[in-house]
């Protein structure tokens, strides 16, 4: 199956949390992953995650989103168990903000449909991340 994600791999890099208020009632792992955004009229952009948790996706973009529009975004996420390999976690979320740093749009983006499967990859992905940096 060719990679529907088929730029560059991974990083676990940490980066600073925006700063502001605290919207997020899940917690969050900051980490560097492959996304791609999928929008209205078929047109994809490819980005990073700056972080990711069952409630949402932080998103490094290399240009802006319609604020408060719905799209699909896809995540290439490293199979804890099985070192080289991947899921590929897909949702439709809704921009809840964005803002200009550096080169790249720092996107925030809230999970509004994520089936059983993706929910549960996320969850253990994220609790994985835990195990090797706790907050």
């Amino acid at each position: 199956m060719t990679d529907p994600l088929d730029i560059p791999d991974a990083n676990i890099d940490a980066v600073t949390p925006p700063a502001g208020a605290e919207m997020r009632t899940t917690v969050r792992r900051l980490i560097s992953l492959k996304a791609r955004v999928l929008l209205d009229g078929g047109s994809m952009i490819d980005g990073r995650t700056r972080d990711l948790s069952t409630g949402g996706v932080g998103l490094l973009m290399p240009r802006p989103l319609t604020p408060q529009s719905k799209v699909q975004v896809a995540v290439q996420v490293p199979k804890p168990q099985t070192p080289g390999e991947y899921d590929v976690v897909t949702g439709t979320g809704k921009v809840v903000f964005q803002v200009l740093r550096g080169d790249d749009y720092q996107i925030g983006i809230q999970w509004l449909s994520l089936d059983t499967k993706t929910l549960s990859l996320l969850d253990a992905f994220t609790e994985h991340l835990a195990k090797l940096r706790p907050i």
